[in-house]
């Protein structure tokens, strides 16, 4: 009897879910569901975008190369912005990370003194953005 009870309603809702998408559909066709956009909200939106999408690409160079002279100013300007902190600061960690973790493998002399100077240099941004 439960068997059949739950079969019914079961039925019963997805007639209901069928006959709610129908309603929803007549009332709002296809073609004019999208029409109600603000294109100024729209384009605020893509250059929000691009101008994150900037700022990741400056930091990438950044932080892949650290001992740079610009490299420390450019993750001070965007670390210090509190909407972004967070995500650069785990970024720098996640990077020293694995500097710390190629170093440990390395044997070269040459190679490790590279290393460390970029650890240093990453580790030297996390106290600048962690004193902002």
């Amino acid at each position: 009897m439960k068997l059949v009870t739950g079969s019914i309603i079961a039925g019963s809702v997805a007639c209901l879910l069928s006959f709610t998408t129908l309603i929803v559909l007549t009332l709002n066709p296809a073609n004019e569901i999208n029409n109600t956009f603000d294109t100024e909200v729209v384009s605020k939106k893509k250059t929000e975008q691009q101008v994150i999408g900037e700022m990741v690409q400056q930091l990438q160079i950044a932080i892949s190369s650290p001992a740079d002279d610009n490299a420390l100013q450019t993750i001070s300007k965007f670390g210090s912005d509190s909407r972004y902190y967070l995500m650069i600061r785990g970024w720098l960690v996640q990077k020293i990370s694995g500097i710390e973790s190629r170093l440990q493998a390395q044997k070269s002399q040459s190679k490790r003194e590279v290393l460390m100077t970029e650890v240093n240099a990453l580790k030297q941004a996390i106290r600048a953005i962690d004193l902002e």
